[in-house]
């Protein structure tokens, strides 16, 4: 299993003159090396957890461990990067603010040839003299995100960054998070309204819900579009799905906990059975696991460890996946 690189217990967190807490986890812990995304509405707590996560303010209550131990913010602080969503720029050069971090912490070798880069990945070298406050919004956002990946941090910390960006600078932002996650062996964990961003991020997905991480946590997302003329299916491109109700979307999400696994094909009236290849086991909220099953679509399900111990499979075996068509919920 990979290791956390945060791990919360009992944790709350609590603002001045409400009697109700903004955050309140009974367990969660976020792996390394992989993309975490916090799914959920406005107030549900997901501002509230990145500051957590950002060290930028301490639980009411509870434990939280970072890489294993208890932060201290001046020590731990400088491995984290953060991507607001609305980022702050200086009223100078583009380039001159994607340097600003590196002259402020002293880090000036090689400083023009990583900055260079950083620019050139995000599609901004020929803006590089240009005011960074005369930018798109799309743009200041692939600004602030150059200058905050310059720094190397080892976590990257992401509110809302595709919310208010074009097309084009929401697919690079994508497309520069992913790759730096693979490169790097970094982490990213970001939080958004919109549950399709998950799917086209990877890695894991949470709800959270009036400060709440739901018990199993995680949301499968599957992207496509309804066949027309086959009513109620749903079609991947990989895999075929039947979808019950509402038939017009671009997305469909699933529970993990509405996930089945045997070994094998269920009579039912279930009307999704697949078959796949389980590619990783991981400990999930609650003491559930997380089982990951790669059925031409990864697809996630929470199982109780005696659950799993009755199934009596491992990793790169397979197994059967089976859900309610009625377990389906369609993303407009």
């Amino acid at each position: 299993m990979i290791a956390s690189v945060y791990q919360l217990r009992g944790v709350s967190y609590t603002y001045e003159g409400s009697d109700k807490p903004a955050l309140d986890i009974g367990e969660l812990s976020i792996r390394g090396g992989e993309v975490t995304v916090f799914t959920g509405p406005n107030g549900s707590g997901k501002s509230t957890l990145l500051s957590l996560l950002a060290l930028d303010i301490a639980p009411a209550t509870g434990d939280l461990l970072f890489f294993g131990e208890r932060p201290i913010s001046a020590r731990h602080r400088s491995r984290i990067g953060i991507l607001d969503q609305h980022p702050y720029l200086f009223d100078i050069s583009v380039r001159a603010n994607v340097e600003w971090g590196l002259k402020a912490r002293k880090l000036m070798d090689d400083m023009d040839e990583r900055v260079g880069k950083a620019l050139s990945d995000l599609g901004l070298s020929s803006y590089s003299e240009r005011r960074a406050r005369k930018l798109s919004g799309g743009e200041m956002q692939r600004v602030a995100l150059a200058r905050t990946l310059v720094l190397n941090p080892d976590i990257l910390l992401l509110d809302e960054p595709t919310a208010h960006v074009d097309a084009s600078s929401r697919e690079r932002i994508e497309r520069i998070v992913k790759e730096w996650v693979a490169r790097e062996g970094g982490t990213a964990i970001v939080t958004t309204h919109d549950v399709a961003l998950a799917q086209r991020l990877g890695g894991s997905a949470y709800r959270l819900q009036e400060g709440k991480v739901s018990a199993s946590g995680v949301d499968n997302v599957f992207m496509g579009h309804f066949v027309m003329g086959e009513g109620g299916v749903f079609d991947t491109g990989h895999i075929k799905i039947n979808v019950a109700g509402k038939r017009q979307g671009k997305a469909v999400t699933l529970r993990a906990e509405e996930v089945i696994l045997s070994t094998h094909h269920l009579e039912s009236s279930v009307r999704n059975n697949l078959e796949g290849t389980i590619t990783d086991v991981s400990l999930g909220d609650g003491g559930l696991l997380l089982v990951t099953v790669d059925c031409g679509e990864r697809i996630v399900a929470s199982i109780t460890t005696s659950g799993w111990a009755d199934l009596g499979v491992s990793v790169g075996e397979r197994v059967h996946v089976s859900f309610k068509a009625s377990a389906l919920r369609v993303v407009e």
